[in-house]
């Protein structure tokens, strides 16, 4: 039987880059954020999409999209991705790597979530 850690447990080792294998995380009542969701997803986490909050009033509008937005096919992109690697070094604003740091935000984990939604999106803008 694993053992179970609360949300704030988990996020606190995610954040300190303990493994959390062996572990199941109780989210009973317990939302978390979309970055928060990322940062237990790479230390191994599967949060139910149920439990991630999202504040709509905190997510812009794209002024050039119009009508509904549907989920794009991503079959095969998990073997892709697995293939290719891209090694990217970056110049940050201090304040922003500051705010990245303070966040706990992993830079690379923020790209490359960045970049995949950037080519879903496109690749849906395109089928339109």
């Amino acid at each position: 039987m694993k053992t179970k850690l609360t949300v704030a447990e988990a996020l606190q080792r995610a954040r300190a880059e303990e493994p959390l294998q062996g572990y199941q995380v109780d989210f009973t009542d317990h939302k978390v954020e979309a970055l928060e969701a990322m940062q237990l997803a790479k230390a191994g986490v599967e949060v139910p999409e149920e439990s991630i909050y999202y504040d709509d009033e905190a997510i812009a509008e794209d002024e050039a999209f119009e009508g509904e937005w549907t989920p794009v096919a991503t079959d095969g992109l998990a073997e892709a991705e697995a293939e290719a690697a891209l090694n990217v070094r970056l110049q940050l604003n201090p304040e922003v790597k500051a705010w990245l740091e303070q966040q706990s935000i992993p830079t690379s984990q923020l790209l490359e979530q960045l970049l995949v939604n950037f080519y879903r999106t496109e690749q849906r803008l395109r089928k339109g």
